[in-house]
């Protein structure tokens, strides 16, 4: 029995593990040979530098901090190139007593079409006035086209520097910004638990070499920064059911912002973001199902664009029939806008706010914040009002503030961006706000809020000058010169304005000025010489002037500061090169490219330099560069056409504009230069081919239609010059329009040439 039991049981033999413990321990071995592989990967990734800094600040040294340029494309992906920020230098150690307040949101917080000017700008003179005796720090970090899905990190980020307040206004790109429904960025999930776990992968350099690895088996080479017209065919409808979404990941991410806040004892200022509601159209209109309803919509909104047009305003009139279409087509949102300007005309102020509030929300390019987001933000202040967050309501203030009680031109330039007034207006309401909450050691002594300093006070001690009011319309005006802004009702309305306030800043008027324009740089840059946005604007007006000399000093100041800020390097290279110090500039244009985020963005950007600077040569060198680097690059391309046009190398310019044409039929500038282009070589064919085609599409730009009327004019077709002649002297431009002023005298020697030929006709048949 024993030897059997010996048998049966060896004694050698080991006793077998439970089943759950043995896949218990591959579990731990295979997890930690991944794991182990992962980290050899991250460090010889890390130490072959293939990889970026994912971070929002970067240490200029140990006492200071600014931008870090390659924060962003870990939200926009490979695929599109880097976004800049607004100057911000601050010390990491904050010193005793300082009040710092972070600005988040999207470009409209950033002050885009100058963000020299944003509403923080305003908000911070206004502080300094009214408590002489303590310090403030307004550091803003809003970026073009992000969301809240960007913004809940930056915020985590700013925590880490001794935040005071935060002011948070934001909502106008949740469904366009990275991870919408409709962006041109980065997509994933309806779940925001794997979008937070796909950025958190993307800090890591194996995380972003295998998104690298997608991105390129996609084909998806990265392109020009194209502006709002990328998303311009990405429509969204009131009715989608993917703006669930978008509202339930919007409300998260503004409450995990202020439980941010609330960690380091921080307070939150949480804004309703106001945008266009009377001047601004909608972008994109949601068609009926039937064909003929549509038909019957867009004949009703000819009918009363033609009659506006005629009388010059809208007529009360059509209200019953808006009404009656609008209950068949009910998601036509430029019904609704029209509906509002007539109730406008009738003096019904309320019915035309609710008109306009209703088209602005069935606008299917959502690039404006909706009523449901101004909802959340104030429900989340409501909700986290103990944990020290307040609602500001911004869209309100500027309501009442604007005539009839709704925003328009007076405090934007276009949809969504704040004119110098608009910036003004915000930051006046929300200084009643922080003093509000000021701690007891600044507000001591204080019996009454004091009040905001002054618009003209605040634009003097910020350097805002006629040249940056000049620079910002100019600047609108390019942007809003191609879709989806030329596709708006009556857009050509809004860039003839703007033309006719360019020509008031007339070239005479500004050289008349520019003593007294350089005393007020100077001055407002040597009352606050760490104050680096001052520093800059002196710097350029004076490089732009022609006091080379005197901006160099304040030029190598900045870069030495801010030794990544690429653009800052640009402008250094710039004044070193026209002091004839080419090896010094060269110098300096090199580490701009090593600090560029982007090495072709920034190759263009010194051809830009060149270029304005006169020096074609070297700017058709850098342009070729940055073009071989990125030869599908539509900005690159469009760059290296305007440089060879000044350089009167018109067949390779022209080749070149071709190019971008195919990319890109509607953009204005590109035309323009074509049928001017054909029209000196005399190929006046191709000219009216180009023009017509453009204008079927975009029949109511005055200017290309002009080149039309000279095509057909140089074609022998007179008449029909002379009609397309009317067609833009019929349309709105204002009279002091500089292209009005041209057609009128193109018109006239149309007419007389009209009229010569006549009577050599009458004069012929008499001698017959």
């Amino acid at each position: 029995m024993q030897i059997a039991q010996k048998i049966e049981q060896p004694p050698n033999s080991k006793k077998q593990l439970p089943f759950l413990r043995r896949i218990s321990y591959a579990v731990l071995v295979s997890g930690a040979l991944l794991f182990s592989i992962f980290a050899a990967a991250e460090i010889t990734l890390r130490l072959t530098n293939s990889g970026y800094d994912t971070n929002f600040f970067s240490a200029v040294d140990d006492d200071y901090v600014t931008t870090n340029p390659f924060f962003i494309r870990r939200f926009f992906g490979d695929a599109v190139e880097p976004r800049s920020a607004n100057i911000i230098h601050f010390s990491s150690d904050k010193t005793v007593g300082r009040y710092r307040i972070f600005v988040l949101g999207g470009s409209a917080a950033m002050g885009v079409p100058t963000p020299n000017f944003n509403f923080g700008r305003f908000l911070q003179v206004m502080l300094e006035l009214a408590y002489p005796e303590h310090e403030f720090e307004v550091i803003n970090t809003a970026m073009t086209s992000i969301n809240s899905h960007v913004v809940r990190e930056i915020a985590d980020e700013c925590t880490e520097h001794a935040p005071d307040l935060f002011i948070v206004y934001m909502g106008n790109n949740e469904v366009i910004g990275p991870y919408g429904p409709a962006t041109a960025f980065e997509t994933l999930s309806s779940s925001l638990w794997l979008i937070r776990a796909s950025l958190f992968l993307k800090k890591t350099f194996i995380g972003q070499w295998f998104n690298s690895l997608l991105t390129f088996a996609d084909g998806t080479s990265r392109t020009g920064w194209d502006g709002m017209q990328m998303f311009s065919e990405n429509n969204v409808p009131a009715d989608d059911s993917r703006l669930d979404r978008v509202y339930r990941q919007f409300a998260a991410n503004l409450t995990a912002i202020c439980r941010s806040a609330e960690r380091v004892g921080a307070k939150v200022l949480l804004c309703s973001v106001a945008v266009n509601l009377r001047d601004c159209p909608p972008f994109s209109v949601t068609k009926s199902s039937s064909e003929e309803e549509c038909k019957n919509s867009r004949d009703l909104t000819n009918e009363i664009s033609r009659e506006a047009i005629e009388t010059g305003h809208y007529s009360p009139q059509w209200i019953n029939p808006l009404r009656k279409r609008l209950n068949i087509d009910s998601q036509n949102a430029l019904l609704e806008y029209l509906l509002g300007h007539c109730f406008l005309a009738a003096g019904e102020n309320q019915n035309a706010f609710d008109a306009f509030v209703r088209a602005r929300n069935l606008d299917a390019l959502r690039f404006r914040v909706d009523s449901r987001i101004n909802e959340i933000i104030f429900q989340i202040a409501q909700a986290e009002k103990r944990r020290g967050v307040s609602f500001v309501d911004i869209e309100k203030s500027l309501n009442v503030e604007s005539p009839g009680g709704i925003c328009g031109k007076n405090y934007f330039y276009e949809h969504a961006h704040f004119t110098h007034e608009g910036q003004y207006a915000v930051a006046q309401t929300l200084f009643k706000k922080v003093c509000a909450q000021l701690p007891a050691q600044i507000t001591a002594g204080k019996r009454q809020q004091p009040k905001a300093a002054s618009y003209d006070t605040c634009a003097l001690l910020l350097a805002l000058t006629d040249l940056e009011k000049f620079r910002a319309i100019k600047e609108n005006l390019e942007m809003t010169n191609k879709p989806p802004f030329v596709n708006q009702h009556f857009h050509h309305k809004r860039a003839s304005r703007q033309r006719a306030q360019l020509a008031s800043f007339s070239a005479k008027h500004m050289a008349k000025d520019r003593e007294w324009l350089r005393t007020i740089y100077l001055s407002a840059s040597q009352q606050k010489p760490d104050d680096l946005i001052l520093q800059f604007l002196a710097a350029r007006f004076l490089l732009a002037s022609g006091r080379t000399e005197e901006s160099l000093p304040i030029l190598t100041k900045l870069s030495a500061t801010i030794p990544n800020n690429y653009q800052m390097l640009l402008l250094l290279a710039n004044a070193l090169h026209r002091l004839g110090k080419r090896a010094e500039a060269a110098l300096n244009f090199q580490k701009a490219l090593a600090a560029s985020p982007d090495q072709a963005m920034t190759l263009s950007e010194i051809a830009a330099a060149h270029l304005q600077a006169g020096r074609i040569v070297e700017a058709i060198d850098y342009g070729e560069r940055a073009h071989a680097r990125k030869p599908d690059r539509i900005n690159t391309m469009k760059l290296l056409a305007i440089i060879h046009f000044n350089a009167k190398n018109f067949a390779r310019a022209e080749k070149l504009f071709e190019s971008v044409h195919a990319q890109r039929d509607q953009d204005r500038f590109v035309i323009e230069k074509l049928i001017f282009l054909c029209l000196e070589r005399n190929d006046h064919n191709l000219a009216a081919k180009y023009a017509k085609e453009f204008l079927a599409k975009q029949p109511n730009d005055p200017l290309v239609r002009t080149y039309y009327a000279i095509a057909l004019r140089e074609m022998g077709n007179i008449d029909s010059a002379a009609t397309e002649y009317e067609k833009i002297l019929s349309g709105t431009l204002d009279d002091r329009d500089p292209l009005k002023i041209d057609v009128k005298k193109q018109f006239r020697q149309i007419k007389k040439s009209h009229r010569s030929k006549a009577q050599q006709g009458e004069e012929t048949q008499r001698e017959e």
